[in-house]
């Protein structure tokens, strides 16, 4: 999930969208979003228009983890300070200049949910865009990408980044190709390998039956 991350957020940056960034209930994620997020806060001169370098607590915050997603994005939908009070480093979330306006979902147009994890999108599209009338847009793995089609002919998410593929394509709308555009081509070489295998065994399997034959 780490190249859709990253293209989002330089999105973002690019446009001058201020971003609140948490790990929901996934505590193992917090250190590589850290990552992530502070490499895309650096990578301004890649874009056209570049943007300078993003500073964390004014142009984006990130929160980390707290237990229990769903009441944690409940409680965010009725006060984002009361529901973590600290950012992921520590520091007082009602100290920060990007905090003071916004309070609550009120101050929030879009909830972007990336997800690897099966049944993790539900839990924003049901608080979300249910409980609080949000726009939501949901970036999964390829595999279960189709299983949200339903919810985004729906409305009930608006966007729909479907693994690696959509990563790069993404980047490519960016003109700005990154990881994401880099392993589409290991991508492309094992898919075709594996494709080969098939042929091959399919190959070997009608032989074998006619030397039975016979």
């Amino acid at each position: 999930m780490t190249p859709q991350v990253a293209t989002i957020l330089r999105h973002c940056f690019s446009r001058g969208v201020k971003v609140l960034i948490n790990t929901g209930g996934n505590v193992m994620s917090q250190p590589l979003a850290q990552q992530t997020i502070e490499r895309a806060a650096k990578d301004g001169s890649r874009l056209d228009p570049p943007y300078p370098t993003m500073e964390s607590g004014v142009d984006y915050v990130f929160l980390g983890f707290r237990p229990n997603a769903f009441q944690l994005y409940l409680q965010m939908g009725e006060s984002i300070i009361s529901a973590y009070e600290t950012d992921y480093s520590g520091k007082d979330l009602s100290t920060m200049p990007i905090m003071e306006h916004i309070r609550d979902f009120r101050a929030i147009d879009c909830v972007v949910t990336v997800s690897a994890y099966v049944g993790a999108p539900e839990t924003w599209i049901t608080v979300g865009n249910a409980k609080f009338g949000k726009k939501v847009i949901l970036g999964g793995g390829a595999i279960g990408a189709s299983d949200y089609y339903p919810f985004l002919q729906s409305g009930q998410i608006c966007g729909l980044l479907p693994g690696l593929r959509g990563a790069a394509e993404y980047e490519s709308a960016l003109k700005c190709p990154d990881i994401g555009s880099k392993r589409m081509w290991s991508q492309l070489y094992t898919h075709a390998f594996a494709i080969f295998l098939i042929i091959l065994g399919n190959i070997e399997f009608f032989f074998s039956a006619k030397r039975r034959k016979i």
